[in-house]
């Protein structure tokens, strides 16, 4: 007894103030046998740095628990996804941080998706907070020696050792479209497509000499010699292709994308951005846009069947968002349903959203005078400069279409492409309202925008299940 008091006494010395020890005895239980809670307090003096409070909750997030000793242990560290309270933004699942202790070394999973995949990041992010190159430092893989190994910044990696390939090799394949002179304003992140381009700019305006790149629009492989582009000679060989590349064999999903849709999914989904939690909305938004995002294409390239998955947001208001979904038949359907993917987006939308709700139409298409509605899809895309003057028309055209259910969308990613759903009880109704003024007057306002493009789908469904 004389030795467990202060063995006790020491485990808890370890602990911070606000923060207790649950010991669980029971060795048939599912429990751990120790469990460390903290406990929430907004008005912990810490959470009042930028560097300990950006990207928490502060009324959601336990205070961080304290070790003044280095950890131990012979088992592994498990950071666990079940939950995104406790981690800052919802995903960071280490940072370490450098002698000035705000620049940071931070491991994250699933904020992109990059090439239809979720991305795991590490990244060494400077005391400078932003998104811009220059607050990005190294991270060095292979040793900690000068002048050797290889390193890893945002837009930058250096070698200093060889590099052997076992596959093929894709050059930077670059045209006048890819890349801008000037950065763009505001955020990098909410521009990432821009900035890339600038960085790539950056990147050919500073090439050194033996950079070799793909100009696209010349059909051309350059390399730079002696501080001048220089065309590299190729000559095709007629009749060359590899075995297997002559073998061809389309993958099964480009084939499905050309079925037509039977079933068809429209989830309309509200965030409360009500006062109590005002402060976090913004993040709530976030959160759910990247959520959205990503089970969107986890659906497309998991769930045989799903033909189109794609998210948008309300034009007119912010915290609305419509999921659009087209099936090829009910078994995708189904298998959408009971999906892995889609029980967790739901368990995520529980846990990164103050409240919620959601209502799910599942509509089938049919043939023509066999529906019970008649729903007209236009996609349109236009120049970002006209977007104010197309809002304003749109909400014209809503406004003036009483008794007509008309919505307008946009997507997640390109802004500048949109999704106007009209939904009539028929299709000469439709074709009824194409004839009003408003109608006319907002077609004849979008013809004056300059890039404005439209593509129309209409089709007939029958009932909601």
């Amino acid at each position: 007894m004389k030795t467990t008091i202060p063995l006790i006494l020491m485990v808890f010395g370890t602990l911070s103030a606000n923060s207790q020890m649950v010991l669980n005895d029971k060795s048939q239980t599912a429990k751990p046998p120790v469990e460390i809670n903290s406990q929430i307090n907004p008005k912990w003096d810490l959470w009042k740095q930028k560097g300990y409070n950006y990207g928490f909750m502060l009324d959601r997030t336990p205070v961080p628990i304290s070790f003044n000793a280095p950890i131990m242990t012979n088992s592994t560290i498990m950071v666990r996804g079940q939950s995104s309270v406790g981690k800052r933004w919802g995903l960071h699942c280490f940072e370490a941080y450098a002698d000035d202790d705000t620049s940071r070394l931070t491991m994250l999973v699933n904020k992109h998706v990059e090439e239809n995949k979720d991305v795991a990041e590490i990244y060494y992010y400077a005391s400078k907070y932003g998104h811009g190159d220059q607050t990005y430092n190294w991270v060095k893989i292979g040793s900690d020696v000068r002048g050797h190994s290889y390193m890893f910044s945002r837009d930058r990696a250096i070698f200093y050792g060889s590099l052997e390939l076992e596959n093929a090799i894709t050059l930077g394949n670059i045209g006048l479209k890819d890349i801008r002179s000037s950065a763009p304003k505001g955020d990098d992140e909410s521009n990432y497509k821009e900035s890339a381009k600038y960085a790539k700019y950056k990147a050919l305006k500073r090439a050194k000499d033996g950079t070799i790149y793909f100009d696209r629009d010349k059909k051309m492989v350059l390399v730079k010699i002696d501080g001048k582009w220089c065309k590299v000679a190729v000559k095709p060989l007629e009749g060359y292709e590899l075995s297997v590349l002559a073998e061809g064999g389309s993958d099964i999903r480009d084939s499905e994308s050309q079925l037509a849709a039977k079933e068809i999914l429209l989830t309309n989904t509200k965030l409360s951005a009500i006062e109590k939690y005002a402060k976090n909305f913004p993040h709530q938004l976030v959160k759910y846009k990247r959520n959205q995002s990503n089970l969107a294409v986890l659906t497309k390239s998991d769930i045989k069947g799903c033909l189109h998955f794609k998210v948008y947001e309300n034009a007119f208001e912010k915290s609305e968002f419509l999921a659009f979904e087209e099936y090829r038949d009910m078994h995708a359907v189904r298998s959408r349903n009971s999906s892995g993917h889609t029980l967790a987006a739901l368990k995520r939308e529980a846990e990164q959203t103050a409240r919620i709700s959601k209502k799910t139409e599942h509509l089938t298409i049919c043939g023509e005078g066999k529906g019970s509605e008649f729903i007209k899809l236009s996609g349109i895309i236009l120049d970002k400069g006209d977007i104010p003057d197309f809002k304003k028309a749109s909400a014209e055209l809503i406004s003036d279409s009483q008794g007509i259910n008309i919505k307008l969308y946009w997507d997640f990613e390109a802004r500048n492409e949109y999704l106007l759903i009209e939904r009539y009880p028929n299709k000469e109704e439709c074709e009824r309202n194409a004839k009003s003024d408003a109608y006319k007057k907002w077609e004849t306002a979008c013809e004056k925008l300059v890039g404005f493009s439209k593509s129309v789908k209409e089709i007939e469904v029958a009932g909601k299940k």
